[in-house]
């Protein structure tokens, strides 16, 4: 998030601890580069990481990502584009194909994007949005006639009150 990037220099000059939850730097989990910062949870690094090692644990391991691909639907801001640095390296080691596809705010509107997502078949989705972009992906998804129970949601999009309004559709979905 832009915020934390432009605090921790703040933090660091006025010696204020900065707490951040699933967002800001990644190299604030080093403390001597960023002592000031204190990542709990998640960072966008290792959101990546996780989303990687579940995905390979449910298609048997590591090696049988090799030729798979990953899409991943992102809010196109600075949040959303957080994990394509550490999705382009990791699909590097383990050779899997990386598909990015930008959705523009609020996300009300996905056909375009699901077209994609339909023309190219991944094997599964990592949606990154938040609000209104949660039920419109998992609908959308439904109606182009992706599975929900491989589409895989980061934090932002997995609170109970973005999905139930997807309703039957969000039945699997995995966040």
């Amino acid at each position: 998030a832009p915020a934390a990037y432009a605090l921790s220099d703040k933090a660091a000059a006025d010696k204020i601890p900065l707490v951040t939850l699933d967002y800001g730097r990644t190299e604030a989990t080093d403390g001597s580069v960023f002592p000031y910062n204190f990542p709990v949870m998640l960072t966008f690094y290792s959101e990546a990481s996780v989303l990687v090692n579940y995905i390979a644990q449910r298609e048997g391991g590591l090696d049988k990502l090799k030729g798979k691909k990953i899409a991943t639907l992102y809010h196109d801001s600075a949040y959303g584009r957080e994990t394509l640095d550490p999705l382009a390296l990791l699909s590097e080691k383990y050779g899997f194909v990386n598909i990015q596809i930008p959705l523009a705010h609020p996300g009300n509107e996905q056909s375009a994007q699901w077209t994609q997502v339909s023309r190219q078949k991944p094997d599964w989705v990592f949606l990154r949005g938040w609000g209104v972009m949660t039920p419109v992906a998992i609908k959308t998804a439904a109606r182009v006639g992706f599975p929900a129970d491989h589409i895989i949601g980061d934090v932002w999009s997995s609170s109970e009150e973005d999905v139930l309004p997807a309703g039957n559709a969000a039945h699997g979905y995995l966040a």
